[in-house]
């Protein structure tokens, strides 16, 4: 008998799934929902269905909304009400058409990766600085330990760059390059973690019935 085994979820707690997906945890400004990004807090007065809406869905007349006074529930989405303004020193390349605000994205490994390469190349180029990479990082949910370790990776191989065309620093690109032969690793583009590269799509790191059911969900109903 042939056994065939395959990875189809993982089962984790909120702190350790976000820990072990290096991403940040509910409290924060764009993470506060598992999975997507989104500056929810900006826009949660227009989330709840407004009285219109409300009465639609009572009665299951469920339609596209367009409703222009709230998103009836909906946090992920093209709707208008869920622009969100754009940080201070994002990366402008980024935004298309020269958007002035941050649509909520669904996360996958793919964004978060295509996120950490292009931090690392753009930073490596000079074309962004250190605030524009932990800005775009940040606005990907990429907790804080690893943006500092994509800023350091990037940081030395950005270092060589300079170094390398400049005669008057021959000295230290000597001393660099004894570094980077011994520690290879530390001027490629930072690793990604291990989660992300396991096959499992980020959405397959569902909530445990457990601890929606009973983990301060009680508490919280009966308040």
């Amino acid at each position: 008998m042939t056994v065939y085994m395959e990875l189809i979820a993982s089962l984790q707690d909120q702190p350790e799934r976000r820990s072990c997906n290096s991403l940040m945890l509910g409290a924060r400004r764009y993470s506060p929902r598992w999975g997507y990004t989104s500056d929810i807090g900006a826009v949660a007065q227009h989330v709840p269905s407004c009285i219109v809406c409300e009465q639609a869905n009572n009665q299951f007349l469920l339609t596209d909304n367009n409703c222009r006074r709230c998103t009836n529930w909906e946090t992920c989405g093209d709707h208008p009400l869920l622009r969100t303004p754009i940080p201070k020193n994002y990366p402008s390349e980024l935004l298309q058409h020269h958007e002035a605000f941050l649509m909520p994205k669904k996360l996958t490994y793919d964004m978060l990766q295509s996120g950490v390469l292009c931090s690392h190349a753009n930073f490596v180029r000079g074309d962004w600085d250190a605030e524009e990479v932990k800005k775009y990082l940040y606005s990907l949910s990429i907790n804080k330990d690893a943006i500092q370790s994509v800023l350091k990776h990037a940081q030395n191989a950005r270092a060589i760059t300079l170094l390398e065309d400049d005669p008057n620093n021959n000295m230290h690109y000597q001393v660099l390059l004894c570094h980077r032969d011994s520690n290879p690793e530390l001027y490629e583009c930072w690793a990604y973690p291990t989660a992300w590269r396991r096959g499992l799509p980020l959405d397959a790191h569902v909530d445990v019935p457990m601890h929606l059911l009973f983990l301060g969900i009680t508490k919280t109903v009966v308040k």
